[in-house]
């Protein structure tokens, strides 16, 4: 991965009691997404909530949306568990509602963030900083693809939308398959 895109968003993680911490910095593109659900599947069976924090997001992708959807299926299977969206923008949940996400996912405006959620961010210790991690193009390919099939089943019309794209990715993933023996 160039190192200029690493410049381009981070992601701070940081787990208390029963709570994980995420916060998106940036772009919240496919680059951000890895890092996001390897986070969150590794706190999975141990945490309640999981708190995504949206303040300093600059732009967002629809990789990083079916994540999100991704994720969110996972928290639905365990009761009294849950993921949240916090400090989203006006501009960040528009996009996210033209994907029908407000069907499917939880979340809050700045200044909007009921005080259970605020109480627990304010209970997390420093968050460690996993932007360094870069995964590599063919574990990028098969996350972008679970991510828009993920989207593409929200709504009808994602479906439609995306689906020239997940035939692309799933193309473009046996072909990095292919080309590393997989």
């Amino acid at each position: 991965m160039p190192k200029s895109v690493a410049k381009d968003w981070a992601i701070c993680v940081a787990t208390n009691n029963d709570v994980g911490y995420a916060k998106v910095l940036g772009r919240a593109i496919h680059h951000v997404s890895v890092p996001l659900k390897e986070f969150a599947n590794s706190i999975f069976q141990n945490k309640r909530t999981l708190i995504i924090d949206l303040d300093d997001i600059t732009c967002i992708d629809s990789t990083f949306m079916g994540i999100l959807v991704g994720i969110q299926d996972e928290y639905e299977t365990i009761p009294d568990q849950e993921m949240v969206l916090i400090n989203v923008s006006i501009k960040v949940g528009e996009c996210m509602r033209q994907m029908g996400l407000h069907f499917v996912l939880k979340w809050f405006s700045p200044g909007q963030t009921p005080e259970e959620y605020s109480e627990l961010t304010t209970q997390i210790p420093s968050c460690e900083n996993l932007s360094k991690i870069q995964p590599d193009v063919a574990d990028i390919a098969k996350h972008m693809l679970e991510a828009h099939e993920k989207l593409s089943n929200v709504t009808p019309e994602n479906g439609l939308r995306f689906k020239d794209v997940i035939e692309y990715l799933r193309d473009d993933l046996k072909n990095h398959q292919k080309n590393n023996g997989a």
